[in-house]
């Protein structure tokens, strides 16, 4: 098996810093999910594997729930996002994409890291807010 989380593709972080400069959480749902698809089909790119389908789920993105939620189905290759709009949570579900694809076999552990480590790199101000209020970061595994 692989291992993403001690070193992470430069591309994909260059894509990640460009993601977090079009201010992703700004704009309304449609637009917020542009961007996200446009950053999904990047990293894909940059890890070599095919750009996993975004469905939005009950109450994604519409305001009435703040924290994002949702789930990766590995049989149609889909991410299903529910709840409030949530890069941490993308990021978390693409993982769970990309260790499928990769023939991975760590599970929720591996993705939050890997997670924890590519939004601690392109949001670093963001993340920075979160670990200061001792927020629930995924599972607390700082990595």
């Amino acid at each position: 098996m692989f291992d993403m989380v001690k070193k992470h593709n430069r591309g994909a972080l260059a894509a990640a810093r460009d993601y977090a400069g079009c201010r992703p959480w700004r704009g309304d749902c449609s637009e917020k999910i542009a961007k996200l698809g446009a950053f999904c089909e990047d990293l894909a790119d940059e890890y070599g594997i095919e750009t996993p389908t975004i469905v939005r789920g009950p109450g994604y993105c519409d305001g009435t729930v703040k924290e994002g939620g949702g789930f990766y189905d590995p049989n149609t290759h889909v991410i299903v996002l529910t709840g409030g709009f949530s890069v941490m949570t993308f990021l978390r579900l693409f993982a769970h994409a990309l260790e499928e694809e990769r023939g991975g076999e760590d599970g929720n552990e591996y993705s939050a890291r890997w997670a924890n480590g590519m939004f601690s790199k392109a949001f670093p101000k963001s993340w920075a807010k979160l670990v200061r209020r001792d927020a629930p970061i995924l599972y607390r595994d700082y990595a």
